[in-house]
């Protein structure tokens, strides 16, 4: 846990792989092994799993990236929440903040203290009360957003900028301003066996000896393998 300010002037590599660029802000957060933070990147009060990357130009706060999940260049992303293995493209905003429009203004005085005209006290309202989710095995295209209060489901696919501003259930493919949904990637049964094999939370050793059957389409014979493996073969995750 990295706890107090750190401001890097150049770019370390300590002794679990970890990768943090030159000129990054990390403050407040945990960054596990083997984890890549890029050039210029701020991290507050977040944490990164296990070989999850973010890369230059990114800020991310008060959220958790999962292991082995990455995003591109000039990503943002406030409060909210990925999952495992998800694939995240450049220019792409998570949970960024609600302005509430029903009110007289939308101005951020109504919140930010720095305008010094909510006097003392918390802030009229929460920008980041709503809760934002990205699944795992998420694939979310170039400059797309999600708003703050959807979840995008496990398996979904966001298209190149498209801004989602309604949940998108697991495995289907949404794409347009607003997004809306394409297609489902598989069909119902192959869905439903895939949320219950759950593979991303297999131990990474085992899915690194099986990385071929990844490689395949769902089919029934792919998928009793996967069930074999999450059945019997399943070691503790390290």
């Amino acid at each position: 846990m990295i706890q107090e300010p750190v401001y890097i002037s150049h770019s370390t590599v300590d002794e679990n792989g970890t990768k943090i660029y030159k000129n990054c802000r990390i403050e407040n957060s945990s960054v596990a092994d083997h984890v890549v933070v890029g050039e210029y990147s701020v991290l507050l009060d977040s944490t990164m799993e296990s070989y999850s990357q973010v890369n230059r130009f990114s800020m991310v706060r008060h959220s958790v990236i999962g292991r082995y999940s990455y995003a591109g260049k000039n990503f943002m992303m406030i409060s909210a929440e990925i999952g495992r293995f998800s694939s995240i493209s450049w220019n792409v905003t998570i949970g960024g903040a609600d302005h509430d429009y029903s009110k007289v203004t939308t101005h951020s005085f109504l919140y930010h203290p720095g305008f010094d005209m909510v006097g003392e006290g918390s802030p009229l309202y929460d920008r980041f009360a709503d809760d934002c989710v990205i699944g795992n095995d998420v694939w979310m295209g170039a400059g797309s957003q999600v708003k703050r209060g959807v979840t995008v489901g496990d398996g979904a696919v966001v298209g190149a900028n498209a801004v989602v501003t309604h949940d998108v259930p697991p495995y289907t493919v949404v794409a347009g301003v607003p997004a809306r949904i394409i297609r489902a990637r598989f069909d119902d049964r192959t869905i439903e066996r895939l949320l219950r094999i759950r593979w991303w939370d297999l131990d990474p050793a085992l899915i690194r000896e099986n990385a071929a059957l990844f490689n395949e389409s769902p089919t029934e014979a792919v998928l009793d393998r996967l069930e074999e493996i999450k059945a019997g073969l399943t070691r503790p995750e390290r």
